[in-house]
């Protein structure tokens, strides 16, 4: 706009303005300003001598001109008169068209102001500069949550693009995995292999196991991230899954001359109502950090078991922890010290992902310890006990129904990669004379319709239709065909909650994630064949 007051009218209406040239240099300043200047500040950069309150983004000339008016600002040089107004643009000149402001809420206020100090206008310009600085506020509070929205669809697309990384990751290094530890967990089960060969093939399987609780830390923190930690609850028998959670560790403790020795009181542990991985997991986690910081001496698992909660403890005769280094621990990626890392080893990892999954169960891991006098870890669980009578029974029904499988029902193990057919085939010898194998979805679906199989083991990622779909077009055919319906169980590198949920809404009876081990891929099939067999 073009701005028509000449120098006297602008003295008399505005008598605080200043006019500024195009590169925002003072041309010319109104007689308030002037009386109460204590320095000449004509041909002065106008920002150089003036504090801008609002709006707080002007920081440069370019940002003044367009703040097309609202402003307020403090003048050091006039004794840090405050100053409101709003801002013209005429042509290549822009004039501030002020007002001396009045905060009665301010201590230290100029004093001397004379009436003819403020503005003819001051009245309306108070009028407009309450309508334009509203109006600045929205605009700021928009622009904000205009940049807080982005920040948040960068940060979900970081945290989308971070989840896939992994479970490509995951699914990449539990495929040879699954080859890896599934035929060491075979020979190692062979009787007529040596000893002497067994000694290395548990090496083998140790550094395997290693590498995938290592892959399941990396999940596990992903998951807590994202606020998405699977947390389950069904009855499970706390003294098997303590057994089966130190048994790796009991194996190295003998390898480097640890006594090993678990404690509970006779019939003292029974049932409980938890998350039996879980528990396994940190008891896991818990064990194998004691066998690996102790060198020589013993390592203890202690059990007690209440109504209201179980309570495990691992000590050792190991170097201990300082009292400093007991409260970095359970932070991620943090060792005892540098030292600790060098010498042992490890990400850093352990202990915090099993207080992590401790706290999302309703629970705690603590440590006591003291330089040269080992370590006591304690794990507390509010599990509950519950009654053995039906999990018994069910468990008996299903060990009991090895005898009652006939050898002759088929099962189709479905999988395009060649070692994980073959590893699934040789867990189940001992189930299934008859064993069928595909490389596809749609190979899986024709067999489906030419056989009578008794169970299908489906992968989910095949060229073609995947696992998922195959599954779906199998139902879709059993409703349609009046068939029996066939258990379907999926074994999958694809490990996640969602993956599971995908799984079982596809029609899919059960997910296991790879590496399968043969003890836990039998159970399943024994059940899965002894319904079926009910049936």
């Amino acid at each position: 706009m073009t701005l028509l007051l000449n120098g006297p009218e602008l003295d008399r209406i505005f008598p605080a303005h200043a006019v500024l040239d195009a590169i925002g240099r003072i041309r010319r300043v109104g007689p308030a300003l002037r009386r109460r200047l204590d320095i000449d500040i004509v041909g002065s950069e106008f920002l150089k001598v003036v504090k801008v309150e609002r709006p707080k983004s002007v920081l440069s000339f370019e940002a003044l001109r367009a703040t097309q008016g609202r402003l307020i600002m403090a003048m050091p040089a006039a004794g840090n008169l405050r100053l409101k107004g709003i801002v013209v643009n005429s042509g290549d000149q822009t004039f501030l068209l002020l007002s001396p402001a009045i905060d009665h809420h301010r201590v230290g206020e100029p004093s001397g102001l004379r009436f003819d100090d403020f503005s003819e206008l001051d009245s309306s310009l108070d009028a407009i500069l309450v309508a334009e600085l509203q109006r600045n506020s929205l605009v700021e509070a928009e622009a904000l949550i205009s940049q807080l929205h982005l920040a948040r669809a960068a940060a979900e697309s970081a945290d989308r693009a971070k989840t896939k990384f992994l479970a490509d990751v995951s699914h990449e290094i539990r495929n040879p995995l699954n080859g890896i530890l599934g035929m060491s967990e075979i020979m190692a089960g062979t009787p007529s292999i040596p000893q002497s060969i067994k000694s290395k093939i548990d090496v083998i399987r140790s550094a395997g196991r290693t590498l995938e609780a290592l892959l399941g830390d990396l999940i596990d923190l992903a998951s807590a991230d994202a606020g998405k930690l699977r947390i389950s609850s069904a009855p499970f028998d706390v003294a098997s899954e303590i057994l089966a959670a130190i048994g790796l560790s009991q194996q190295q403790a003998r390898a480097k001359g640890l006594d090993f020795k678990l404690e509970y009181a006779t019939d003292s542990l029974t049932w409980a109502m938890g998350d039996a991985t879980r528990f396994r997991q940190i008891v896991s986690n818990l064990a194998g950090n004691a066998v690996k910081f102790t060198q020589s001496g013993r390592v203890t698992v202690s059990a007690a078991q209440a109504d209201s909660g179980v309570v495990i403890e691992v000590s050792d005769t190991g170097p201990g922890i300082t009292y400093e280094a007991r409260g970095e621990i359970f932070s991620r990626f943090r060792q005892a010290d540098e030292r600790v890392a060098e010498r042992f080893g490890g990400s850093g990892l352990g202990l915090a992902i099993c207080r992590e999954l401790a706290t999302a169960m309703g629970g705690d891991v603590s440590v006591e310890s003291d330089v040269g006098n080992g370590a006591r870890f304690r794990l507390q669980l509010p599990f509950y006990r519950v009654s053995t009578a039906a999990e018994q029974h069910v468990a008996s029904s299903v060990a009991a129904s090895l005898g009652d499988i006939h050898r002759a029902t088929t099962i189709l193990i479905v999988d395009d990669q060649d070692h994980n057919r073959e590893v699934a085939r040789q867990m189940l010898l001992g189930l299934s004379d008859k064993i069928g194998l595909a490389v596809s979805g749609e190979g899986a679906v024709d067999a489906w319709q030419e056989g009578d199989f008794g169970l299908i083991l489906m992968d989910l990622r095949m060229p073609g239709i995947g696992g998922l779909e195959a599954t779906r077009r199998i139902r879709e055919l059993e409703n349609q065909q009046g068939r029996r319906r066939t258990p379907i169980i999926v074994l999958s590198a694809d490990a996640s909650e969602a993956d599971r949920r995908r799984s079982l809404d596809a029609g899919a009876d059960d997910h296991c994630a790879k590496p399968m081990r043969p003890d836990e891929l039998i159970e399943k099939a024994l059940r899965y064949l002894a319904e079926v067999d009910a049936d």
